[in-house]
């Protein structure tokens, strides 16, 4: 990673710490893979992160499932107002095929913060271009 990538990433990941100051990758991170990957299910995610992460550090099941939990609205509203409203960005609804089962989908406004981060990436790449040109 060269270090434009890295402001890069820097200014996307300020982005989270402004919705909580206390943000950790792991959730960052289980946010962007289920939209990335289109994991529908907890199980989905599970195994995403069992085969993924062979060689790296892995999360466990239980933390898998906090990370999404954090996500959902009902997380939100337990928080007391210690976070900004409207940033649940997963959402949980019935599986259409298996009632027991929850279908894990992207929330509008999870699919607007994607989009601000990327943007933001995008923007800080066009101004170390413009850096560059100078």
């Amino acid at each position: 990673m060269n270090l434009k990538q890295i402001k890069n990433l820097n200014e996307a990941l300020e982005i989270f710490l402004e919705i909580d100051q206390f943000m950790t990758v792991a959730r960052v991170h289980t946010l962007l893979s289920v939209y990335l990957n289109n994991l529908k299910t907890l199980g989905e995610v599970k195994a995403f992160y069992e085969n993924v992460n062979v060689d790296r550090v892995s999360i466990s099941n239980a933390t898998a499932a906090r990370n999404i939990s954090f996500w959902t609205e009902e997380a939100w509203l337990q928080s007391n107002g210690k976070r900004p409203q409207n940033y649940a960005a997963l959402e949980y609804s019935p599986d259409p095929e298996d009632r027991r089962n929850k279908r894990l989908n992207v929330t509008p406004m999870g699919q607007e913060l994607i989009t601000q981060v990327a943007t933001r990436m995008e923007y800080q790449s066009q101004v170390d271009r413009r850096d560059i040109a100078l």
